[in-house]
């Protein structure tokens, strides 16, 4: 995809928690892990920048958990990805070319890059987390695998750790 794995979590657990209704209890991070079918300490850590960032609201005691800091009408795609993966999300190159720009030269996918990346941006900003939410409720649309998709036929196979790729040009 082409956001990390860690917006695609805070994403959905955002959705998640807005899909419990505006009154609804806190919702534990286990809970949402569960749901979501996702690494329960990842998650935890996406939902502790996402506390910091004043997206959440955590509750302590027997029955804590974490709420939206906002009302979900009032945060858009857009923010929550901005938020884990940097203010110039929509400034980088596709392909990781270094110096990039509108201003300079750029890269071979630059032209149309820029017309994706704007319907993009308008898009992300313009669903709100309570219109993505909306759809989750019916079974219309789902923010997990589904019930029983990881035993269907699949081994629960752990997969290798994703190495990282340096951009070309940087040392």
């Amino acid at each position: 995809m082409l956001f990390s794995r860690a917006s695609e979590y805070a994403v959905r657990a955002i959705i998640h928690i807005a899909s419990a209704g505006r009154d609804a209890q806190p919702v534990r991070v286990q809970e949402i892990a569960e749901a979501l079918h996702v690494p329960g300490p990842s998650l935890a850590k996406i939902v502790q920048n996402l506390r910091r960032m004043g997206f959440l609201t955590s509750h302590k005691g027997p029955r804590g958990g974490v709420t939206l800091a906002r009302p979900a009408t009032e945060l858009t795609l857009f923010e929550v990805i901005e938020a884990v993966e940097g203010y110039d999300l929509m400034q980088r190159c596709i392909i990781g070319v270094p110096g990039c720009s509108e201003r300079g030269k750029h890269c071979p996918l630059h032209e149309q890059w820029r017309g994706i990346r704007t319907q993009m941006l308008d898009m992300l900003s313009a669903q709100s987390i309570d219109d993505v939410a909306q759809l989750t409720k019916g079974g219309r649309s789902v923010l997990g695998r589904g019930p029983g998709a990881r035993d269907a036929g699949r081994p629960n196979v752990r997969k290798p750790a994703r190495r990282r790729l340096k951009p070309l040009g940087r040392k």
